[in-house]
């Protein structure tokens, strides 16, 4: 690991010194672009440079041909007297340094004059341009030659001055010096170590600066820059080595007044001049570069150790001492404010869960672990082969074999041979993978008992899918089959007796209603004749009875008239349970109505307030719901009596679960909620007779008609705080209702 964190180091210096390349690659591309801009202008400059030369020189020849011309005429000269010659030669040519010397010589050839010091014996008649000059009217330009008096290259402009009789009397030369141009180069500064060159038509040197004295008649025609020059016209460049063998950028330029000389100037400078101070600045650049890139790779190698490699070497140790187990161990703060910092507080946070999660999946297995041991079920796994690879304590209890017993052995140790084929079968599901089984069968106890297992079985694949075993869980079930048969038992012979109960209960039953019909039948032929005969009595013999008397044949009639309600309302009771339902949709609000018109007859001049919300239709039989309604608001009236005015409202409170729920609410004088459980029995009552009249059988009708409609019906009141009555109906279909 600390082998790759100094790769990474490495890895980090590599990327630094490759960060400089592309700065070295546009430091040789300027050094590049700026060499051959230079070379491209000194051929510019160059060329220029000798083309103006060349135009000054052809200036210069046609001034000296007119010098001469001048000096022909002056009587010194024409006369050939030496000393006047001197004088006024020398008074007119010492301004002009551009002329090496001015002399005149006799036609012989030997001198007269000249404004330098001549060789002892020299004589010009051997000169090429002597020779034109005297055959020549005009002045002639003559071939560069070298000077006698200096040695060095000069061209001769010569005119022979002619007497009246048109005879020569003098030829008068006027010597341009060729150096006094290098010199004249040197001052304008063009460039430091140039070189200028005068050749003829033959490629022969005329003068060359520097060294003309070792290559003043050297031949450049067999060189390149000599075939460059024949096939220029007038100017061109060339980029060829020298006569000194030194490669050079060449600049040249014919002299326009030729005549009869071909003469050509040359200004050259050698390459490795114009190349010199790009390549100097190459080389600082470079070596700053290298300076730089030094510096910078330090810093690198610094910040690479301090800000990467350390923070990575600790990072990289917590994780291997995290891996070999100790999860406790951590980067720890301070954590620095870059990219390694996040990582190393992420790792510390990841590290911390890890270990969290650690904790749990140990406190996990140690759940499994004690499960796998103390729970009640048989764990087994077998392998592929159905050989028991585990066996926990439960296991050993069900089937009695020890775990060292069971280990490694098959399953048909615990198989009896008439459930194998079961099995065997439901272990071909398990290792054809098609899900867990459960399965309850036989199996054998260590001990030979058959005792009755239920199993919960699971497949085992690896991740590649594979079947590599099952897992079960299995329960002894043999006791709880045993009492679920004995309770089956006792449930079928409950279910006999609770049927031979129920059909006593119902014979009874009938025998009751049967019986209170035929005696509310049979009790009413006597009631009438007691009526009949105390009404008769009273007609007949009326006025003969004491007080006493009259008061109680009043007491028997009011009796037989309550005893008769009493009759009618048990007979009403024994029919509401006796007589078919007609179950259809009905309109409370209607039958509401109905009942209220009823008893306008019994409210007489009452202050009664009625309030009637909607009411929702309901499946139910209208003839029962009526009786509902008539007993509950014949309730309400009756219990109101005392106020003025009475306020009665029916109403539907809500819908539940399919069902409405209705109400009747007054404000009479209520009751006390502690006696609410007797309301709806028979023949209870919670107030006096002489209070309030009636048979204590209404809301026991209300009860049983809500019953047999599948509702149910309550109550809640207060003492002088009104009572309200609740029931619940089947709401009618909503299509029904709309």
């Amino acid at each position: 690991m600390l082998g790759t964190l100094r790769d990474i180091r490495g890895h980090l210096l590599a990327l630094v010194m490759l960060s400089m390349l592309p700065v070295l690659g546009v430091v040789m591309y300027e050094t590049w672009r700026t060499t051959n801009e230079r070379i491209a202008e000194a051929h510019l400059n160059l060329q220029a440079a000798a083309a103006s030369v060349a135009a000054m020189l052809d200036a210069d020849v046609l001034g000296a041909g007119l010098l001469v011309q001048s000096l022909a005429e002056m009587p010194g000269v024409s006369k050939a007297d030496a000393a006047v010659c001197e004088r006024q030669i020398g008074s007119i040519i010492r301004p002009h340094q551009r002329y090496s010397s001015v002399l005149v010589v006799r036609p012989d050839g030997t001198p007269v004059c000249a404004t330098i010091p001549m060789p002892r014996g020299v004589n010009f008649s051997d000169r090429e341009y002597f020779s034109r000059a005297l055959a020549a009217k005009a002045p002639i330009l003559g071939a560069p030659v070298v000077s006698r008096a200096r040695g060095t290259g000069v061209l001769p402009v010569a005119f022979a001055a002619r007497n009246n009789s048109g005879q020569v009397s003098a030829v008068l030369v006027a010597a341009l010096d060729l150096a006094w141009y290098q010199q004249f180069e040197s001052e304008r500064n063009l460039y430091p170590g140039f070189a200028l060159t005068w050749w003829d038509g033959e490629g022969k040197i005329a003068y060359r600066y520097p060294d003309p004295e070792k290559w003043i008649g050297a031949s450049l025609a067999d060189t390149a820059l000599g075939h460059a020059a024949r096939k220029t016209a007038a100017a061109g460049t060339a980029k060829e080595f020298g006569v000194d063998g030194i490669e050079r950028v060449h600049g040249f330029a014919r002299l326009a007044r030729q005549g009869a000389v071909d003469l050509t100037i040359g200004l050259s400078v050698p390459v490795d001049e114009l190349t010199a101070a790009p390549h100097a600045l190459f080389l600082r650049t470079t070596v700053l570069i290298a300076l730089v890139s030094i510096v910078t790779l330090t810093a690198a190698w610094l910040l690479g150790e301090i800000s990467i490699r350390r923070p990575l070497v600790r990072l990289t140790t917590v994780a291997e001492r995290i891996g070999g187990g100790d999860l406790d161990a951590r980067v720890g703060g301070p954590y620095p404010a870059d990219e390694i910092g996040i990582l190393a507080r992420r790792f510390d946070a990841m590290a911390a869960d890890v270990q969290a999660q650690h904790e749990m999946l140990r406190h996990s297995q140690e759940r499994v672990r004690l499960h796998f041991h103390q729970t009640a079920l048989a764990v087994i796994e077998w392998d592929a082969a159905f050989r028991v690879v585990e066996w926990n304590p439960a296991a050993e209890k069900i089937f009695g074999y020890s775990k060292a017993e069971a280990l490694g052995r098959h399953a048909a140790f615990v198989v009896p041979g008439e459930v194998r084929a079961q099995v065997d079968e439901v272990w071909q599901s398990l290792a054809g993978r098609r899900g867990g089984f459960r399965s309850t069968n036989r199996n054998l106890h260590k001990d030979g008992r058959s005792i009755l297992c239920e199993w919960h079985n699971t497949p085992l694949v690896d991740g590649e899918g594979r079947f590599i075993g099952a897992a079960s869980l299995a329960l002894d079930v043999t006791e709880r089959q045993r009492a679920e048969d004995e309770i089956r038992r006792l449930n079928a012979e409950l279910e006999q007796r609770v049927q031979e109960r129920t059909r006593q209960l119902d014979d009874a039953n009938r025998e009751l209603e049967s019986f209170s019909y035929s005696v509310s039948h049979d009790l009413r032929a006597p009631l009438r004749h007691v009526q009949g005969y105390v009404e008769l009595l009273v007609a007949e013999e009326g006025e003969k009875l004491s007080a006493e008397a009259r008061s109680h044949l009043r007491v028997i009639e009011e009796a037989s008239v309550e005893m008769g309600q009493l009759i009618d309302d048990l007979l009403m009771f024994s029919r509401m349970g006796r007589v078919e339902m007609n179950q259809t949709e009905a309109d409370p609000g209607v039958l509401v109505h109905e009942v209220i018109r009823s008893l306008e007859t019994a409210t007489g001049e009452r202050n009664i307030e009625w309030k009637i919300g909607p009411l929702p239709a309901v499946v139910a039989d209208p003839s029962m719901l009526r009786q509902v309604f008539a007993n509950l608001l014949g309730n309400a009236v009756k219990y109101t009596r005392p106020r003025d005015p009475a306020r009665i409202e029916i109403g539907c409170a809500s819908e539940e679960s399919g069902q409405l729920v209705f109400f009747v609410r007054d404000n009479g004088v209520g009751f006390d909620m502690k006696y609410a459980h007797k309301l709806f029995a028979v023949f209870q009552r919670l107030h006096r007779a002489d209070e309030f009249e009636g048979t204590g059988i209404g809301l026991a009708n209300v009860r049983r008609v809500i019953s047999r409609h599948g509702g149910r019906v309550w109550a809640e009141g207060k003492v002088d705080g009104g009572a309200t009555f609740f029931f619940t109906l089947k709401a009618a279909p909503r299509d029904s209702r709309v």
